[in-house]
Protein backbone atom coordinates (compact mmCIF):
# COMPACT_ATOMS: atom_id res chain seq x y z
CA UNK A 1 0.00 0.00 0.00
CA UNK A 2 1.33 3.24 -0.98
CA UNK A 3 2.34 5.42 1.95
CA UNK A 4 0.53 9.26 2.75
CA UNK A 5 2.34 11.69 1.06
CA UNK A 6 3.70 14.75 3.11
CA UNK A 7 1.81 17.74 1.89
CA UNK A 8 3.92 20.78 3.42
CA UNK A 9 2.20 23.64 4.97
CA UNK A 10 1.49 26.33 2.70
CA UNK A 11 4.16 28.68 2.88
CA UNK A 12 4.29 32.00 5.05
CA UNK A 13 3.37 34.80 2.30
CA UNK A 14 -0.32 33.09 1.84
CA UNK A 15 -1.15 32.75 4.81
CA UNK A 16 0.26 36.75 5.38
CA UNK A 17 -2.12 37.58 2.49
CA UNK A 18 -5.21 35.43 3.37
CA UNK A 19 -5.79 37.73 5.99
CA UNK A 20 -8.17 40.36 4.93
CA UNK A 21 -6.42 43.15 6.22
CA UNK A 22 -3.59 42.63 5.58
CA UNK A 23 -4.27 41.98 1.54
CA UNK A 24 -6.33 45.30 1.36
CA UNK A 25 -3.18 46.90 2.70
CA UNK A 26 -0.91 46.17 0.26
CA UNK A 27 -3.47 46.48 -2.44
CA UNK A 28 -3.81 50.06 -1.14
CA UNK A 29 0.15 50.38 -1.00
CA UNK A 30 0.47 48.81 -4.63
CA UNK A 31 -0.88 52.30 -5.97
CA UNK A 32 0.36 54.80 -3.46
CA UNK A 33 2.83 55.05 -0.52
CA UNK A 34 0.32 56.13 2.85
CA UNK A 35 0.48 57.26 6.64
CA UNK A 36 -0.82 55.22 8.93
CA UNK A 37 -3.54 57.18 9.68
CA UNK A 38 -4.58 57.00 5.97
CA UNK A 39 -4.54 53.68 5.81
CA UNK A 40 -7.05 53.33 8.54
CA UNK A 41 -9.34 55.79 7.10
CA UNK A 42 -9.54 54.66 4.15
CA UNK A 43 -9.63 51.00 5.21
CA UNK A 44 -12.18 52.17 7.89
CA UNK A 45 -10.32 50.33 10.73
CA UNK A 46 -9.39 51.17 14.23
CA UNK A 47 -5.89 52.85 13.85
CA UNK A 48 -4.41 49.97 16.42
CA UNK A 49 -5.46 47.23 14.54
CA UNK A 50 -4.17 48.65 10.77
CA UNK A 51 -0.75 49.55 13.20
CA UNK A 52 -0.37 45.66 13.89
CA UNK A 53 -1.10 44.03 10.31
CA UNK A 54 1.46 46.53 8.87
CA UNK A 55 3.96 45.33 11.37
CA UNK A 56 3.27 42.35 10.47
CA UNK A 57 3.93 43.22 6.81
CA UNK A 58 7.15 44.92 7.51
CA UNK A 59 8.37 42.10 9.98
CA UNK A 60 8.33 40.19 6.95
CA UNK A 61 10.21 42.53 4.79
CA UNK A 62 6.69 42.77 2.22
CA UNK A 63 6.23 46.79 3.10
CA UNK A 64 8.91 49.18 4.01
CA UNK A 65 8.45 51.96 6.20
CA UNK A 66 10.32 55.65 6.22
CA UNK A 67 10.21 58.51 7.99
CA UNK A 68 8.73 61.88 5.94
CA UNK A 69 11.78 63.80 4.71
CA UNK A 70 9.13 67.01 5.94
CA UNK A 71 8.26 65.85 9.29
CA UNK A 72 10.08 62.68 10.68
CA UNK A 73 7.40 61.89 13.68
CA UNK A 74 5.38 60.99 10.50
CA UNK A 75 6.44 57.20 8.66
CA UNK A 76 5.31 56.75 5.28
CA UNK A 77 4.64 53.22 3.89
CA UNK A 78 5.24 51.52 0.55
CA UNK A 79 5.37 48.11 -1.12
CA UNK A 80 8.85 46.60 -1.15
CA UNK A 81 8.39 45.51 -4.21
CA UNK A 82 11.59 43.26 -5.09
CA UNK A 83 10.70 41.14 -1.57
CA UNK A 84 7.08 40.50 -2.51
CA UNK A 85 8.41 39.18 -6.07
CA UNK A 86 10.90 37.16 -4.53
CA UNK A 87 8.26 35.62 -1.71
CA UNK A 88 5.47 35.49 -4.60
CA UNK A 89 7.57 33.30 -7.18
CA UNK A 90 8.94 31.21 -4.29
CA UNK A 91 5.38 30.53 -2.84
CA UNK A 92 4.20 29.38 -6.68
CA UNK A 93 7.32 27.08 -7.02
CA UNK A 94 6.33 24.95 -3.70
CA UNK A 95 2.99 24.06 -5.56
CA UNK A 96 4.86 23.17 -8.69
CA UNK A 97 7.48 22.88 -10.37
CA UNK A 98 7.13 25.03 -12.81
CA UNK A 99 6.12 27.81 -11.61
CA UNK A 100 9.23 28.47 -9.76
CA UNK A 101 10.72 29.78 -13.49
CA UNK A 102 8.92 32.98 -12.61
CA UNK A 103 11.85 34.12 -10.22
CA UNK A 104 14.25 34.87 -12.90
CA UNK A 105 12.20 35.73 -15.19
CA UNK A 106 9.60 38.34 -13.31
CA UNK A 107 12.69 39.81 -11.63
CA UNK A 108 12.29 43.20 -10.69
CA UNK A 109 14.66 46.47 -11.48
CA UNK A 110 15.65 44.23 -14.79
CA UNK A 111 13.04 46.39 -16.48
CA UNK A 112 9.92 45.62 -18.33
CA UNK A 113 9.76 45.81 -22.01
CA UNK A 114 8.02 49.04 -23.01
CA UNK A 115 5.33 47.66 -25.12
CA UNK A 116 4.32 44.85 -22.48
CA UNK A 117 1.65 47.63 -20.45
CA UNK A 118 -0.61 46.73 -22.34
CA UNK A 119 -1.30 51.03 -23.07
CA UNK A 120 -2.19 52.04 -26.72
CA UNK A 121 -0.49 55.37 -28.22
CA UNK A 122 -4.18 57.26 -28.44
CA UNK A 123 -5.72 60.35 -26.28
CA UNK A 124 -2.97 60.11 -23.94
CA UNK A 125 -3.37 61.03 -20.14
CA UNK A 126 -2.14 64.32 -18.74
CA UNK A 127 -0.53 63.32 -15.48
CA UNK A 128 1.42 66.23 -13.32
CA UNK A 129 4.82 65.15 -11.23
CA UNK A 130 5.46 67.04 -8.61
CA UNK A 131 8.54 67.82 -5.80
CA UNK A 132 9.52 70.92 -4.27
CA UNK A 133 12.80 72.02 -6.18
CA UNK A 134 11.84 69.95 -9.74
CA UNK A 135 14.99 69.60 -10.40
CA UNK A 136 15.67 65.86 -9.29
CA UNK A 137 13.04 62.73 -8.54
CA UNK A 138 10.10 64.69 -10.91
CA UNK A 139 12.44 65.57 -13.92
CA UNK A 140 13.53 61.35 -13.86
CA UNK A 141 9.42 60.54 -13.28
CA UNK A 142 8.80 62.66 -16.41
CA UNK A 143 11.28 61.52 -18.72
CA UNK A 144 10.39 57.62 -17.19
CA UNK A 145 7.05 58.46 -17.69
CA UNK A 146 6.94 59.75 -21.53
CA UNK A 147 9.52 57.24 -22.33
CA UNK A 148 7.89 53.90 -21.13
CA UNK A 149 4.53 54.90 -22.02
CA UNK A 150 5.35 55.35 -26.01
CA UNK A 151 3.23 58.18 -26.30
CA UNK A 152 0.10 57.12 -23.96
CA UNK A 153 1.11 59.46 -21.23
CA UNK A 154 1.53 63.10 -21.38
CA UNK A 155 3.83 63.82 -18.29
CA UNK A 156 4.81 67.40 -16.55
CA UNK A 157 6.51 68.23 -13.84
CA UNK A 158 6.67 71.02 -11.22
CA UNK A 159 7.78 72.11 -7.84
CA UNK A 160 6.72 75.36 -5.72
CA UNK A 161 10.26 76.21 -5.16
CA UNK A 162 11.56 75.38 -8.71
CA UNK A 163 15.20 74.68 -9.70
CA UNK A 164 17.25 73.63 -12.65
CA UNK A 165 17.35 70.38 -13.70
CA UNK A 166 20.51 69.15 -11.69
CA UNK A 167 23.72 67.23 -13.19
CA UNK A 168 23.40 64.51 -11.77
CA UNK A 169 20.38 63.47 -12.54
CA UNK A 170 20.83 63.70 -16.38
CA UNK A 171 24.16 61.71 -15.48
CA UNK A 172 21.82 59.16 -13.54
CA UNK A 173 19.14 58.89 -16.33
CA UNK A 174 21.93 58.57 -19.23
CA UNK A 175 23.41 55.68 -17.30
CA UNK A 176 19.95 54.10 -17.70
CA UNK A 177 19.20 54.68 -21.47
CA UNK A 178 16.95 58.14 -20.21
CA UNK A 179 17.20 61.11 -21.76
CA UNK A 180 16.01 63.93 -19.31
CA UNK A 181 18.72 66.83 -20.72
CA UNK A 182 16.27 68.77 -22.91
CA UNK A 183 13.87 68.57 -20.40
CA UNK A 184 13.31 72.30 -18.07
CA UNK A 185 11.87 73.05 -14.33
CA UNK A 186 8.79 75.17 -13.93
CA UNK A 187 6.69 76.41 -11.23
CA UNK A 188 2.88 74.67 -10.57
CA UNK A 189 1.95 77.81 -11.07
CA UNK A 190 3.55 77.32 -14.61
CA UNK A 191 2.28 73.93 -15.52
CA UNK A 192 -1.30 74.81 -14.66
CA UNK A 193 -1.45 77.34 -16.84
CA UNK A 194 0.36 75.03 -19.81
CA UNK A 195 -2.28 72.71 -19.05
CA UNK A 196 -4.77 75.43 -20.20
CA UNK A 197 -7.37 73.94 -18.36
CA UNK A 198 -6.92 70.40 -19.39
CA UNK A 199 -7.89 68.14 -16.37
CA UNK A 200 -4.38 65.92 -14.67
CA UNK A 201 -5.95 62.26 -14.92
CA UNK A 202 -3.55 61.49 -12.30
CA UNK A 203 -1.34 63.62 -10.11
CA UNK A 204 1.63 62.21 -8.36
CA UNK A 205 3.78 63.48 -5.53
CA UNK A 206 7.37 61.82 -5.19
CA UNK A 207 8.58 64.71 -2.22
CA UNK A 208 6.65 63.83 1.16
CA UNK A 209 7.24 68.06 1.68
CA UNK A 210 5.26 68.51 -1.26
CA UNK A 211 2.35 65.72 -0.81
CA UNK A 212 2.09 67.70 2.79
CA UNK A 213 1.58 71.07 0.84
CA UNK A 214 0.19 70.00 -2.48
CA UNK A 215 -3.21 71.53 -3.51
CA UNK A 216 -6.15 69.50 -3.50
CA UNK A 217 -7.54 69.35 -7.48
CA UNK A 218 -11.26 68.33 -8.08
CA UNK A 219 -12.51 65.22 -9.04
CA UNK A 220 -11.86 63.22 -11.56
CA UNK A 221 -8.19 63.66 -10.69
CA UNK A 222 -6.81 60.78 -8.68
CA UNK A 223 -3.63 61.74 -6.21
CA UNK A 224 -0.59 59.29 -6.47
CA UNK A 225 2.31 59.65 -3.39
CA UNK A 226 5.40 58.02 -3.89
CA UNK A 227 7.55 58.41 -0.73
CA UNK A 228 11.40 59.11 -2.58
CA UNK A 229 14.39 59.77 -0.42
CA UNK A 230 15.76 63.46 -1.97
CA UNK A 231 19.17 63.03 -3.81
CA UNK A 232 20.01 66.35 -3.16
CA UNK A 233 20.37 65.63 0.32
CA UNK A 234 23.16 63.34 -0.43
CA UNK A 235 26.99 63.56 1.23
CA UNK A 236 30.10 62.69 -0.12
CA UNK A 237 32.49 62.74 -3.54
CA UNK A 238 30.54 63.45 -6.66
CA UNK A 239 30.52 59.68 -7.14
CA UNK A 240 29.00 58.71 -4.32
CA UNK A 241 26.30 61.46 -4.54
CA UNK A 242 25.36 59.80 -8.69
CA UNK A 243 25.54 56.19 -6.87
CA UNK A 244 22.52 57.67 -4.80
CA UNK A 245 21.24 59.48 -8.01
CA UNK A 246 21.01 55.90 -9.90
CA UNK A 247 19.46 53.99 -7.03
CA UNK A 248 16.57 56.93 -7.09
CA UNK A 249 16.49 57.07 -11.27
CA UNK A 250 15.75 53.29 -10.67
CA UNK A 251 13.37 53.08 -8.02
CA UNK A 252 11.71 55.80 -9.84
CA UNK A 253 11.40 53.64 -12.89
CA UNK A 254 9.81 50.79 -10.92
CA UNK A 255 7.50 52.94 -9.96
CA UNK A 256 6.44 54.14 -13.03
CA UNK A 257 6.68 50.94 -14.56
CA UNK A 258 3.62 49.70 -11.77
CA UNK A 259 1.80 52.89 -12.35
CA UNK A 260 1.58 52.06 -15.92
CA UNK A 261 0.21 48.62 -15.81
CA UNK A 262 -2.20 49.94 -13.34
CA UNK A 263 -3.02 52.51 -15.93
CA UNK A 264 -3.64 49.92 -18.26
CA UNK A 265 -5.70 47.71 -16.10
CA UNK A 266 -8.22 50.74 -15.46
CA UNK A 267 -8.75 51.27 -18.57
CA UNK A 268 -9.52 47.88 -19.49
CA UNK A 269 -12.44 47.75 -17.02
CA UNK A 270 -15.90 47.75 -18.62
CA UNK A 271 -18.28 51.04 -18.65
CA UNK A 272 -14.54 52.89 -16.79
CA UNK A 273 -15.12 56.90 -17.06
CA UNK A 274 -11.47 58.28 -17.81
CA UNK A 275 -10.40 61.62 -15.79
Amino acid sequence: MQSALSIEAPPELLRLLAHDVRWRLLWLLARSDHRGKELARLLDLPQNLVSYHLQQLIHHGLVRERASSADERVRYYSVNLEQLCQAYWRAGGYLHPLLRGGTETAAVGKGLAANSTGLQPASPLNVLVLCTHNSARSQLAEGWLRQLSQGRIRPVSAGNQPQAVHPLAIRAGALLGLDISHQRSRSLAEALTEAAGQPFAYVITVCDRMRERCPVFAAPTQMLHWSIPDPLEAEGSEEERLALFLTVAQELRQRVQAFLHLVAAQEQQPGRVRP
